[in-house]
């Protein structure tokens, strides 16, 4: 404070970046190849990574080829020419691989300067184009694998070189606007899914790692002109689309548009900068409209339109054939997780509601015990003409046990998801609400099995269930409703604490939730999602004991309280299964007292 410009006295402009070692991934061609060209032209020394080394060798080739002039600034680093050993080296490097040769990688990357100052995680893949239903599980995991698992083993080698070297540095993530809230790739579930988890991973690292001094930011891109979409530039209609949906009517470069940036977020003058999603893609994502050749995709596909023009002539009609929604005798409602916790509860309250429960998780002993309390209660169906009759004692079970493990394969979960189809012979609606935290640790800390375990159960697995079970909808004909019971640690405005994979994963879920809404209401599926605060409950009782909580509650959660799962989830499922909510489809329903609106982490020290 008694000298403001203490810092950027000694800074050169951002443009010039003499002396810092950059670590760019998926640098052999296209968006990778463009940053290691500018940095090095800023003066950077460069680590060109990827696993083609032959392509890799080309880039470095014409680096150490370049004429810099070192500026005369006496804080800046000489440039490293010709007579002065190599401006940039190609180490291989495939993100897909295993974290042993990922580490391995970086750590011969590492020791080419003995440093890195920065790391731009520019490597991904797009995938195939596929919908939901018919994305391979090969496929989904190839995606993960490269975009987000990758992106997040070498930021944690990296990072931890960092720390260890106490020198700090800059972690730069190339994310895409298809992992926002505002803008999805039709056909590209796995691509979306992974980029909301890069996004959240950015923000989860920046959150752990600025105590040593490691800053993590992400830029979400848009449609860029470049090598690879120089053919799809060509093409009128996507001209059209600009003129019509993109703010600033066009569609820019590459560089200089992404390449300033990242020159910006490498320099020091951005020693401020941490958790920040930088969004360049000319406004693009504003409209909430997604890219399609098919201009009349433009807007998401839900069923709604034909039921709004159907009922425009009697408004009523609907709604005078509903029972209230707190009914719902005749519905057949799957929940995972139905053994105990949150999954337990939605089992008993859907029955008590009417439903017919396909409980289902990994330990049948819990799930009998849940399936005869509910088989044992007195339920009397109403008496309106359009209800269905109750499936009570003298007409079989109301509920029925299916072992399922959501962190198995496809085709085991196929299986599973098949057997709970023919337990009823149709389901109306899924509640994927199996779900694991994993263990209390930092980004840098956690282990890659505990990694994958979590995103297996989480996210692959809620995508899988609700796969197989749309395709037994679709088929059906019959429409359907999904609800998948997310965190409010998935969200842009609340993170736990040593919970990297966690947050990640439920991310994606709230992806994963709005792309399969926009693809699957042609076939009249609506799909939304819970993100639960904290709630009191069996797991959360001795927590709920504790005084500093109740002093959070006081001073972070605008309602002043956390609640009981029952009635504020419980009512909420009831609701979406209802057919009164088939106008409602890729929301993500937030109920946590509006602990997540001041956008403070929850510590213990509190």
């Amino acid at each position: 404070m008694e000298n403001p410009h203490r810092v950027s006295d000694h800074l050169e402009p951002w443009g010039h970046l003499h002396g810092k070692v950059v670590m760019v991934t998926g640098a052999s061609s296209g968006l990778g190849r463009e940053l290691c060209l500018d940095l090095a032209k800023a003066g950077c020394r460069i680590v060109a990574s990827a696993r083609r080394i032959d392509r890799l060798q080309s880039v470095c080739v014409q680096i150490n080829q370049l004429s810099i002039t070192a500026p005369s600034s006496p804080s800046s680093v000489a440039d490293n020419g010709p007579g002065g050993g190599p401006r940039a080296v190609a180490v291989e490097l495939d993100v897909s691989a295993d974290g042993s040769a990922i580490e391995k990688s970086v750590n011969k990357a590492w020791d080419a300067f003995g440093l890195i100052d920065a790391l731009v995680n520019n490597a991904g893949i797009r995938g195939n184009v596929s919908s939901p239903l018919e994305l391979s599980e090969e496929e989904w995991n190839n995606v993960f694998r490269t975009n987000l698992t990758g992106s997040w083993l070498v930021s944690k080698f990296v990072a931890i070189r960092m720390r260890d070297a106490d020198q700090g540095g800059s972690i730069v993530n190339i994310s895409s606007i298809t992992g926002l809230n505002r803008g999805f790739a039709p056909g590209a579930t796995a691509y979306n899914c992974s980029k909301a988890g890069v996004n959240t991973l950015t923000k989860t690292m920046a959150m752990e790692l600025g105590v040593h001094k490691i800053r993590v930011n992400a830029i979400s891109l848009g449609l860029f002109r470049s090598e690879i979409t120089e053919r799809l530039m060509q093409k009128d209609w996507l001209h059209n689309v600009a003129m019509k949906i993109v703010p600033l009517r066009t569609f820019g470069t590459s560089d200089p548009a992404l390449t300033s940036l990242v020159r910006y977020l490498v320099h020091d003058s951005s020693e401020y900068v941490s958790g920040n999603i930088y969004i360049v893609d000319a406004g693009t994502s504003l409209p909430e409209q997604y890219l399609s050749e098919d201009v009349g995709r433009f807007l998401p596909n839900l069923l709604i339109v034909e039921y709004r023009l159907s009922n425009m002539e009697n408004p009523h009609r609907l709604s005078d054939n509903l029972e209230p929604w707190s009914h719902l005798h005749g519905k057949v409602v799957m929940v995972t997780g139905a053994s105990s916790g949150l999954g337990r509860e939605l089992c008993l309250d859907l029955a008590k509601a009417g439903c017919r429960i396909v409980a289902a998780a990994r330990r049948i002993d819990r799930l009998q015990s849940v399936c005869d309390q509910i088989n044992q209660l007195s339920i009397t169906a109403p008496s309106s003409s359009s209800s269905v009759a109750d499936s009570g004692t003298g007409g079989g079970p109301r509920a029925v046990a299916v072992e399922l493990d959501v962190s198995a394969d496809g085709p085991a979960i196929e299986k599973s998801v098949n057997k709970a189809w023919d337990a009823f012979g149709l389901i109306d609606a899924l509640v994927n609400n199996a779900g694991i935290r994993g263990n209390v640790s930092s980004a840098l800390d956690l282990s890659e099995e505990e990694w994958n375990h979590v995103f297996r159960t989480n996210l692959t697995g809620s995508w899988l269930v609700s796969k197989f079970v749309a395709i037994r909808m679709r088929d059906a004909d019959q429409g359907g409703s999904i609800v998948n019971i997310s965190s409010i640690a998935g969200l842009n405005r609340g993170y736990l604490p040593g919970a990297t994979a966690y947050n990640c994963s439920k991310a994606g879920v709230n992806t994963l939730t709005k792309t399969m809404a926009m693809e699957l209401g042609v076939h009249k599926i609506r799909v939304n999602a819970i993100s639960p605060g904290l709630f009191r409950s069996e797991i959360t009782e001795r927590l709920m004991e504790n005084d500093w909580l109740h002093n959070v509650a006081m001073k972070t959660a605008p309602l002043r309280t956390f609640g009981t799962s029952d009635p504020a989830l419980t009512s909420l499922v009831r609701y979406l299964v209802h057919d009164s909510s088939e106008y409602v489809s890729g929301n993500i329903y937030i109920v946590d007292a509006g602990a997540t609106l001041p956008g403070v982490p929850i510590f213990s020290s509190l």
